[in-house]
């Protein structure tokens, strides 16, 4: 009797540490499921946000530097007849014709219709003399931005491609601006740089374009097949140095 009543009390005792031991378990791996899905769920949903409204401030000073200041200047006042200035503009056409010319563009001015609605008022709003800040609501890819960099400050003379028409902005000094797809077959960075900050023959400084945004452009040049069979003959006998060749 007494061994019996021994048994007993051990399995009970048993029971007991089991029902102890495994029932938290499956609360807590229940928790734990449910938390990772909510977890996944969580981080689908800022890797989305994060890819389809990544924001970017931008201001209208650093807009007209990055598209305009290469042609009009620094302090706007262009090189007249040939670049008109743009200091007092607003006394002379209206936001709305700013904004016709900026997309459209005019005579040697190359359009800027890959700028958006709102860097375009950005930009005629400081022509007028105000720096609006606008948030862009996506975030351009390095290349993009090369993209976008080369419209506005190397595409009214250079060309990308053989075939591309000619640009409005070639001058008849005896030589033409070399196609630059796949200049990187040709040049380093460190040399297409050398290139943009001094600005030989006719061809401008881009010192005003920081580091970065020389390399987007050198990285953008990069996306097109080089041509090697182009003529061997430097450009105006050398002036565009670092073995820059017209094509």
């Amino acid at each position: 009797m007494k061994s019996k009543f021994l048994i007993w009390i051990v399995l009970v005792s048993a029971v007991i540490l089991m029902a102890i031991k495994f029932i938290p378990q499956t609360k807590q791996s229940k928790t734990i499921r449910k938390f990772s899905k909510t977890e996944k769920s969580n981080k689908e949903k800022i890797l989305s946000r994060k890819s389809e409204v990544s924001l970017q401030k931008i201001t209208g000073k650093t807009l007209f530097m990055q598209n305009c200041a290469v042609c009009h200047g620094k302090n706007k006042q262009g090189q007249p007849p040939a670049i008109p200035s743009l200091v007092d503009i607003s006394e002379r056409l209206s936001k709305q014709e700013i904004l016709t010319i900026l997309k459209n563009g005019k005579n040697g001015m190359p359009s800027f219709a890959h700028l958006s609605i709102d860097e375009r008022k950005a930009l005629a709003d400081y022509l007028e003399g105000k720096n609006t800040t606008i948030t862009n609501k996506y975030q351009l890819t390095g290349v993009e931005q090369g993209q976008r960099l080369f419209k506005a400050n190397c595409a009214v003379c250079h060309k990308t491609q053989t075939e591309d028409s000619e640009p409005p902005g070639q001058k008849p000094y005896g030589m033409k601006p070399p196609v630059l797809g796949g200049i990187n077959k040709e040049l380093s960075f460190n040399q297409f740089e050398r290139i943009l900050n001094k600005g030989p023959w006719y061809m401008p400084s881009f010192k005003h374009l920081n580091k970065t945004q020389k390399q987007n452009i050198f990285d953008y040049l990069k996306t097109f097949p080089y041509r090697p069979n182009h003529r061997r003959n430097r450009c105006g006998g050398g002036r565009c140095g670092g073995g820059m060749k017209c094509r």
